[in-house]
């Protein structure tokens, strides 16, 4: 073989290293997250100086986020790194302590396209996060006496009993299907089930089985629900389940006398003061709302046909699910102070009213893994924390709640290969960037004077 034959091989191989070059700094495994990159104790306080005050290039809100007397450079500059190597588009973040919002800001785009920067009165999806409004509503009707945990969601004397619901199940153990099953994911569906999937989720291939066109109709996604066998008994094994909160949304809405979105915004978001702070995000980016973001995928990520029946394809934050459907399983957009104030009329050790009691409250928390007692509406809880998590294609949220009084939301309008155990990366940071706070001031950006409003 020749020389320049050589040189062409050397050449090919150093270009293919060099082209991974730039991928390799974004991509982290969790022990990287732990040890190396978010690592507070090793960098001294000379160095964040020299490290925050270097990059004045970042994109961040440039509104009033905190009080002055508060020192927060560390943890800035590990939310600016942290968006940069994760190829995050944009970060909204809010941090609250004892009932008090301390902290907002946001960093990079909520449009790259356009320039925009991330405001904390942009409203991104929250996915999963849903869930809890839809478990607050759902106790709200068992305190008003309408319904009961122990109710029967199916069968003649089921909750659900009506139109497309009269159908006999394949499995007759859906019979046994109860209020709290749907509450705590064990009727017995699962998720991770490859022969049977997520309902909510496997548009196309419910299409196929049914012959029903795109866009579907709730209604083709129940009689087929309806054709499957469960997973498990229901009462007897946790698996994640977001056809069992579109039905929890179903149940709403009848025992409700209103629509689910109705009773959400006349029960919870109006007497909560962030009506304005919460909509129904749509799936087609020409229908989301004017103070909603712009979504992005990882990058590398494929387009894909849409499940709303369109003829051309798209990125999957805008063409994977249909909201429509999803509803109360994961639906809604919001601002993180919004998040916040709601987290406020759910937390019992907050001198904020409370929209239920304690012992329902109490109900949502509890956890008992072995009666199988599990938490309502939020992902886990424990004597230290509460936390909730969220994700679809172009979204990551995380909201935590601790004993210590900080609560704090993290919004990202970005996927990630790495699915819901993104948020754990978030949460990982977002515990070593809150340490390097000893000091949170006094003001209360929940007041009116710091409101961060912006007309449309």
């Amino acid at each position: 073989m020749k020389w320049v034959d050589w040189a062409k091989i050397l050449a090919f191989v150093l270009l293919f290293f060099l082209a991974l070059m730039p991928f390799k700094e974004y991509i982290f495994s969790e022990e990287e997250i732990e040890l190396t990159d978010y690592e507070i104790d090793s960098v001294s306080v000379e160095e964040v100086r020299r490290m925050v005050d270097k990059d004045t290039n970042f994109v961040t809100s440039s509104r009033i986020s905190h009080a002055p007397d508060v020192n927060v450079k560390y943890l800035e500059y590990l939310l600016k790194r942290f968006v940069r190597k994760a190829r995050v588009a944009g970060a909204s973040v809010a941090v609250m302590k004892n009932g008090r919002l301390v902290y907002q800001k946001g960093f990079g785009y909520a449009n790259k396209e356009k320039k925009e920067k991330m405001e904390p009165y942009h409203m991104l999806r929250v996915a999963s996060i849903s869930k809890l409004l839809t478990a607050t509503a759902i106790m709200m009707l068992v305190e008003q006496k309408k319904l009961k945990l122990t109710d029967k969601v199916f069968g003649p004397q089921g909750i659900l009993r009506w139109g497309v619901y009269k159908a006999r199940p394949r499995d007759r153990r859906m019979y046994k299907i109860t209020v709290a099953h749907l509450l705590q994911h064990t009727a017995g569906w699962d998720n991770a089930d490859h022969k049977n999937g997520d309902f909510m989720f496997d548009l196309r291939k419910i299409s196929w089985n049914t012959s029903d066109a795109l866009p579907l109709h709730k209604s083709s996604i129940v009689e087929y629900a309806f054709k499957q066998k469960l997973y498990a008994s229901p009462g007897k094994d946790y698996s994640y389940s977001n056809f069992g909160y579109f039905l929890l949304g179903e149940i709403i809405a009848l025992k409700g006398g209103t629509s689910y979105e109705n009773f959400i915004r006349q029960k919870i978001l109006i007497p909560s003061g962030i009506d304005k702070e919460f909509h129904l995000a749509k799936t087609q980016i020409i229908k989301k709302h004017p103070l909603e973001v712009k979504y992005y995928d990882y990058r590398g990520a494929d387009y894909t046909s849409s499940v709303l029946g369109l003829d051309h394809w798209q990125p999957r934050p805008y063409a994977s699910f249909d909201l429509d459907l999803v509803g109360a399983a994961g639906a809604w957009a919001a601002t993180t102070s919004g998040l916040l104030k709601f987290l406020r009329r759910i937390d019992p050790n907050d001198q904020c009213p409370d929209l239920l009691s304690a012992e329902s409250l109490a109900e949502m928390t509890t956890v008992n893994s072995s009666l199988k007692k599990f938490a309502y509406g939020w992902s886990s809880t424990n004597a230290e924390a509460w936390w909730r998590t969220g994700t679809l294609s172009g979204t990551s949220a995380l909201m935590v709640r601790k004993k210590n009084g900080i609560s704090y939301i993290v919004l990202l309008n970005t996927g990630s290969d790495r699915g819901y155990k993104f948020a754990k990366d978030v949460q990982q940071l977002m515990e070593k960037a809150l340490y390097s706070v000893k000091y949170w001031g006094t003001i209360d950006l929940f007041e009116p004077q710091y409101l961060v409003k912006k007309s449309i």
